[in-house]
C-alpha cells in the first residue's frame, strides 16, 4: 500500500509505503499485526513523474505518512509503524538531506509521551514545529491503550507537548488545520 505522497518544488514524488494493507483500522492495532517485519515497510521517490519509482529509505516496518517543511524541503518527515514492547523502531523519524536521494541520512526524534510506537499523520507549522497523531495501540490482551492523541514536537528543544484531550487518548487518526 502506498499512504501518502508528496512532492517537492523540483518535482521529485516521495511515497509512504507498507505491505500491511488497511493500517490503523481495528483489525490492525495489535502488535501481533504491527511489529512483524516489513519489507516493503519504506519510503520510494520518483524524478519522472511517478513512471519509475527507486527505494529511497528501507525502515523495514510500515511507513504511514511523510511530510515537507514547507522552509527547508530537504527537510522530511515519517511516521514509521511499530511498537517492539517499548523498544520499537516506531515513531517520526526525520531526514535534513532529503535531496541525497538513498543516501540520505534518517534520524529517529525521542518518542512522544505516553505513545507507543503508531504515529499516523504529520503535519509541518509554520514556525517549524511538527504536529502529529498518534493512533490506537492494543496491548495482548485487546484492550486499548492510552497512547494515542495529539502532541507537537519542537526541533529547537527536541522536545514534545501532549496536546490531547483525554477522549483523544485511545484512539486518534488524523488531524486536519484550518487553513486560515
Amino acid at each position: 500500500s502506498l499512504y501518502r505522497m508528496v512532492q517537492t518544488t523540483t518535482g521529485n514524488l516521495y511515497g509512504a509505503c507498507s505491505n500491511v494493507h488497511d493500517l490503523y483500522q481495528s483489525t490492525r492495532l495489535a502488535d501481533v499485526n504491527l511489529d512483524a517485519s516489513d519489507a516493503n515497510g519504506k519510503i520510494v521517490f520518483s524524478t519522472d513523474k511517478g513512471a519509475n519509482w527507486t527505494t529511497l529509505h528501507q525502515f523495514g516496518h510500515p511507513v504511514f505518512w511523510l511530510a515537507l517543511d514547507p522552509k527547508r524541503e530537504q527537510t522530511c518527515y515519517a511516521s514509521v509503524v511499530h511498537y517492539g514492547g517499548g523498544n520499537g523502531q516506531g515513531g517520526l523519524w526525520v531526514t535534513n538531506d532529503l535531496d541525497k536521494g538513498p543516501s540520505s541520512t534518517w534520524t529517529k526524534l525521542p518518542n512522544a509521551p505516553r505513545t507507543e510506537g503508531h504515529p499516523a499523520s504529520i503535519v509541518v507549522l509554520k514556525d517549524g514545529k511538527v504536529l502529529c497523531t498518534f493512533s490506537a495501540r492494543r496491548n495482548n490482551s485487546g484492550a486499548f491503550t492510552k497512547s494515542s492523541g495529539v502532541f507537537v514536537y519542537d526541533p529547537a528543544s527536541k522536545t514534545w507537548t501532549d496536546l490531547s484531550d483525554s477522549g483523544m487518548q485511545y484512539w486518534t487518526k488524523d488531524i486536519v488545520l484550518d487553513p486560515n
